[in-house]
């Protein structure tokens, strides 16, 4: 029995972990999980699981009288603890934002196995992660669907085998259609073949989320970002591909189904001998394949561009980012606007070469003040 930690229970995917861990109670128990502020999910989830470990933003003086088996652990250092809690087995990173880095890192310091959807910790902090992984004989496993199955197409092949490795994208709801200042909320949240959380979808909107999983594939399977080709498959069924030399091509399809990589990550290195969600049939419809349009995304490349500069950029990028996409679904900005300011916060910030960890978590802090003041002072023009 593996007893799992997971952090942000009440996301999207969290959900999708949770459905895992119902359909195998005999192999997996939820020990713990973050829920942050949606108490009553919280009630909902400890009446089911039973866990003996939760965190939450605050403290509820209600809940421990409810539930005197639980213990309550509060706030970001509540989360951390949690992570590296030694009764744990698995942590499973599925909160938002750079609040990931510092539990992720936790984890992998007390040689966890760290199943991780957290992007933005390994976009920020990618570097220290993998050392950390390294030298406490940590285990990392990606999460997202595109990096999970990258993770398993590249087992066994030495990189001097490998041309390219391919990371897929719908295209979003914009993939044929102009980006404008008619463009509403609703429109952004129209993702045409995922069902995800808001701040991921505005993201995938934009081609912000691949821009960021190019950074990730990076750190993750020891690349450059020259040897990463984004293509568009508005299918989202061919979640990677790798190119190798000789010409021939290895591919991983499943449905768009966050159920699926959660099953996987899960049962890794084992397989599952059946298949709880149903059997996926790739013959159903045609696949297609397109190059992206940088002048329309012109996020994808400026992101190639602060993955060659590196230093604290990628952690200044997750954390404009993060702002912009919060104030833009408040209504106080114009999503066509998003990219020219993202590129506007990055470049204007110095950059550090070579960074310790606690200076890429000082540039978090400060990119997200620098963001909201750009915003709050000169924000007239950015709801127009």
């Amino acid at each position: 029995m593996r007893r799992i930690c997971l952090l942000g229970a009440t996301g999207s995917v969290g959900g999708s972990v949770l459905s895992v861990i119902r359909q195998y109670p005999e192999l997996f128990t939820l020990y713990g999980f973050s829920a942050w502020s949606n108490i009553g999910k919280t009630i909902a989830l400890i009446e089911e699981f039973a866990p003996k470990y939760v965190v939450l933003a605050q403290e509820h003086p209600d809940l421990p009288l409810m539930f005197p088996n639980v213990e309550f652990m509060f706030g970001e250092e509540g989360i951390v603890d949690l992570a590296m809690h030694e009764e744990n087995d698995t942590i499973i990173n599925a909160v938002t934002g750079t609040a990931g880095f510092l539990p992720s890192l936790g984890a992998l310091k007390k040689g966890k196995t760290l199943i991780i959807a957290n992007k933005e910790s390994l976009v920020a902090g990618g570097k220290f992660l993998i050392e950390a992984e390294k030298k406490y004989n940590g285990s990392i496993i990606p999460l997202d669907s595109e990096h999970l199955a990258l993770f398993d197409l590249l087992r066994g092949k030495e990189s001097s085998e490998i041309e390219e490795i391919i990371l897929t994208a719908s295209g979003g709801p914009f993939l044929h259609k102009e980006i404008n200042e008619t463009i509403s909320i609703e429109d952004v949240l129209n993702h045409p073949t995922w069902k995800m959380g808001m701040h991921i979808t505005v993201n995938s909107a934009n081609m912000m989320n691949k821009g960021l999983e190019l950074i990730e594939a990076i750190y993750l399977f020891g690349t450059t970002e020259d040897k990463i080709r984004i293509l568009i498959h508005p299918q989202s069924l061919v979640h990677g591909a790798v190119h190798c030399k000789g010409s021939h091509w290895h591919m991983l399809a499943s449905p768009t189904d966050m159920r699926y990589p959660a099953l996987y990550a899960l049962f890794f290195p084992e397989t599952p001998k059946e298949a709880p969600f149903g059997i996926y049939d790739p013959t159903r419809e045609p696949l297609e394949f397109l190059e992206p349009d940088e002048k329309k995304f012109p996020l994808l490349p400026f992101i190639r561009q602060v993955a060659r500069e590196n230093g604290v950029l990628p952690a200044v990028l997750c954390a404009a980012n993060e702002v912009i996409v919060e104030k833009f679904l408040e209504g106080r900005i114009k999503f066509y606007k998003i990219p020219d300011l993202i590129q506007e916060i990055v470049e204007n910030y110095p950059n550090i070469a070579n960074p310790s960890a606690e200076e890429i978590l000082i540039a978090d802090k400060k990119a997200r003040i620098l963001t909201l003041e750009r915003i709050t002072f000169k924000g007239d023009d950015l709801r127009l």
